[in-house]
């Protein structure tokens, strides 16, 4: 019997333009969203963050960085860098470095990604884009599941399905993931309907969304009353229990308020 121990994972985002969650927020600078998500993410599903931290934009300093963190991590993920601006640096850094490709997934978000295994200990690296909401789907679609068979785990089924209560538009000739808010139909079963906004940088409406509905490269438009398949982004558990919070809540009102 295999024993595999603890899956160590360093996140690293990319900018010069980022600034620590709490720090003073000055001209041509933003929030680091993607790092405290990203170590969320890798925490819930049962992974270890051993370091969060952040890569300038200079080549130099971003290749000591990751070869650094190739000595003891079992996985690393970076944020940002990886498209076709000047200031890409981890693309250009890793480019032909190991086994690593840039590639355009025919995915909406998440189009730009790049992979590769690095250095003697054959450590997966995942690159992926920099917008929280492209960051965050990525994630879901391919570095978890990559994660879990690297921790001789079984991958995860979190998928499920929903009745679309209100439909919306989906890029043609990609996989789209759309953001949607979870309640019940009549019958009890999951409804959805989106939340947040087209846009892959809303991360206030990314907050409020309890699972990705799925659409195919084929399907230019989500019609209400068809069925989607639903990767959830929180345990079924806290859906259910909200669910019924609001079920419960939505009875008291409707009795006036009375024991």
């Amino acid at each position: 019997m295999e024993v595999v121990g603890p899956v160590r994972v360093v996140v690293l985002s990319t900018g010069d333009e980022l600034v620590p969650v709490g720090e003073p927020v000055g001209p041509g600078q933003i929030v680091d969203s993607n790092g405290p998500m990203l170590e969320a993410l890798v925490r819930e599903a049962g992974f270890f963050p051993v370091h969060v931290g952040h890569l300038p934009d200079d080549e130099s300093a971003t290749k000591k960085e990751i070869k650094h963190h190739l000595d003891h991590a079992d996985a690393i993920i970076t944020t940002g860098g990886v498209s076709k601006g000047a200031y890409d640096i981890v693309k250009k850094v890793l480019s032909g470095e190991g086994t690593t490709e840039f590639v355009e997934v025919a995915m909406q978000p998440g189009k730009p990604q790049g992979f590769g295994v690095l250095g003697k200990r054959k450590v997966p690296v995942f690159t992926l884009p920099g917008n929280p909401v492209s960051a965050l789907v990525s994630f879901e679609v391919f570095v978890r599941p990559a994660l879990e068979r690297r921790a001789g785990r079984r991958v995860s089924d979190s998928t499920t399905t929903g009745l679309v209560t209100t439909g919306w538009r989906s890029a043609s000739d990609r996989r789209t993931y759309t953001r949607v808010r979870i309640s019940r139909d009549v019958t009890g079963e999951y409804a959805v309907e989106p939340v947040g906004g087209a846009g892959s940088h809303l991360v206030a409406g990314l907050a409020m969304a309890d699972a990705l509905a799925v659409s195919g490269a084929d399907e230019e438009e989500v019609t209400a009353g068809s069925q989607v398949e639903l990767v959830l982004l929180r345990p079924r558990r806290e859906i259910d229990g909200r669910l019924s919070a609001e079920e419960s809540d939505a009875g008291t009102t409707g009795d006036g308020g009375e024991a």
